[in-house]
Order: structure tokens, then sequence, then C-alpha cells
């Protein structure tokens, strides 16, 4: 391996795990990423880390503010409004494009998938300590991303597919952030399952109805949520 290629790679494993801190909250909005304690830890120098840091900039995860360094970017509650306007339409186009391209072997990840997130969905409606349903939601949130993740592959179209990526993830952090334990129900997780058989029988004007309507209620969910935060 040359010293580029795994640069290359040691910056795609910093990045993956300052990414995954960022969405799962570790490290909360305007936390400071101090590259010094950083290379120290992962145990890499300062080019892959700059690496990741440029892309996580270029995601707005995180900002360069001038002799200070790199924090985690706040959450936007209507940046996100717009994020998702845009994510309605792209992951629709995905869907469409996936009814016509997804492979057997894609199909039946996708159905296992969705069956697992059902079967913790419900799990999830009768628990009632507040440990094991934070825990519960963080199962369905990453078997959400999963799924979604495969939708994407599916369309095999790796630009569309990247750009959706980038949109999930600003999205997923704010979710996260401000989704209330009580918000999360089985009719919102259904739609998969809907979507699975809309792609075996190549349906794609029900893939894509389905898709939007998953969408939809998520926005409507996360809206609520931040109406409660603030009322």
């Amino acid at each position: 391996m040359t010293k580029k290629s795994e640069s290359n790679s040691l910056g795609e494993k910093v990045y993956q795990i300052l990414r995954e801190r960022i969405l799962s909250l570790e490290y909360p909005p305007e936390a400071v990423l101090v590259e010094k304690d950083l290379c120290a830890e992962l145990k890499v120098s300062r080019p892959p880390l700059k690496a990741a840091i440029l892309r996580l900039e270029e995601m707005d995860l995180v900002r360069t503010v001038p002799r200070f360094g790199t924090v985690v970017s706040h959450i936007d509650a209507n940046e996100i409004a717009h994020v998702y306007e845009v994510k309605l339409d792209l992951e629709a186009l995905a869907c469409s494009l996936a009814a016509l391209r997804i492979t057997e072997e894609q199909v039946q990840e996708l159905e296992l998938l969705a069956a697992e997130l059902e079967r913790v969905a419900k799990e999830h409606e009768d628990l009632r300590n507040e440990k094991s349903r934070m825990e519960s939601f963080k199962e369905i949130t990453e078997l959400d991303i999963k799924l979604h993740c495969a939708i994407w592959q599916a369309a095999h179209n790796p630009v569309l597919e990247k750009v959706l990526n980038n949109l999930h993830s600003r999205c997923l952090r704010f979710c996260r952030a401000t989704v209330p334990l009580s918000g999360w129900n089985l009719g919102h997780v259904n739609q998969f399952s809907k979507i699975c058989e809309a792609f075996r029988k190549r349906d794609r004007e029900s893939a894509v109805d389905y898709i939007r309507l998953h969408n939809r209620q998520y926005l409507r969910l996360i809206r609520d949520s931040t109406f409660s935060a603030n009322s």
C-alpha cells in the first residue's frame, strides 16, 4: 500500500468514527474537536484527520471557527425542513429506480431488515423503562438507516446514493436530538414491508407512494416533537 492510499484509508476510518459520534450526539452541537487530542486518541497524524474534518465540513456537520478550531454544527430546524424537501423527492427517485434495478439478493436483504424493524418496533411499544426505551429507539434508528441505505444502493446510482447519504445524516442527527421516546409507533415502520412488496412486483408507482408516506410521517413526527420542545 502506498503512502497516499494508506492516508486515504486512515482518513476514511477517522471520518466514519467522527461522523458516527456526531450523528449519535456523543459529540453534541457546539462541541469542540481538539485535533491534538483526536490524533492521540485515534493514533493518526494530522493529514488523515484534516481530510476527515474536511468531509464533515462539506456535510455541514462541523464548521471551522477562525483562530478557535473545529466545532460541531448546531442543529437548525428550519434548515432540516429545507433538507427534507429535497430528500423527499430524491428518495422517491431512488425508489423508482430501485423498482427496476433491484436484484433478488437485495430484495431479500430489505425484507429481512424490514421484518427485524417491525419486531423491534413492536417490542418498543411495550417498554416502560426509560433506559430500555432509549436503547430500543437507538436500535430502531440504526435499522431505519440500514433500510434507507439498502434502497439507495438498489437504485444503482452512486451519485444519488452519495447525495442521499449526506441529506439523511443531517436529518438523522436532528431526529435523535428532538424526537421523544413516546413518538415512535409501528405505523411509521410498516411502509418498508410495503416497499419490499412493490419491489418484488416491479411496481414503481407503489414503491414511490410508500416511501413518500414514510418520509412524510417521519417529518410530521419531527415537527410535532419540535413544537412540543418549544412550547
